[in-house]
């Protein structure tokens, strides 16, 4: 998202981590629903606010091949180094702060955006980050 430089990426981190006060880095943590591994696949261990986390937590930021139809929420951010589904999720107008309503996840996600439906597979949901998910439906 930022456009760093990979081999920057390790070394901006730590000093990223080690420059913010514990709280942050817990608030972050519990943001992102308490991630086991980073975006390259390493492990990121466990800490105090991972160990209070309740099993049924719903994440703050969610992907759109997480949610389930009648779930909508904002676009928080689209990750992906390449750069190929940037740019077709761009094309459709999928940019942080937009509006998103899940119809279905069979066969295909069905989603609009405003007055406009689109049709992805789960490869390019898995891409598209939303925040404040909420349900139309009652439980």
């Amino acid at each position: 998202v930022l456009s760093v430089e990979p081999e920057l990426i390790h070394e901006l981190g730590c000093k990223l981590e080690h420059g913010l006060q514990e709280t942050v880095v817990d608030s972050i943590c519990t943001l992102l629903g308490h991630p086991d591994s980073c975006a390259h696949g390493s492990v990121i261990p466990s800490g105090r606010c991972c160990e209070k986390k309740s099993s049924r937590l719903r994440q703050l930021v969610m992907s759109l091949a997480d949610c389930d139809p009648g779930e909508e929420g904002v676009v928080a951010f689209v990750r992906s180094q390449d750069g190929s589904i940037m740019d077709k999720l761009s094309a459709m107008g999928v940019f942080p702060g937009v509006n998103i309503r899940l119809i279905r996840s069979k066969p295909a996600f069905l989603f609009t955006m405003g007055e406009s439906q689109f049709a992805i597979d789960k490869f390019l949901a898995e891409h598209i980050y939303l925040r404040g998910v909420t349900s139309d439906t009652i439980a």
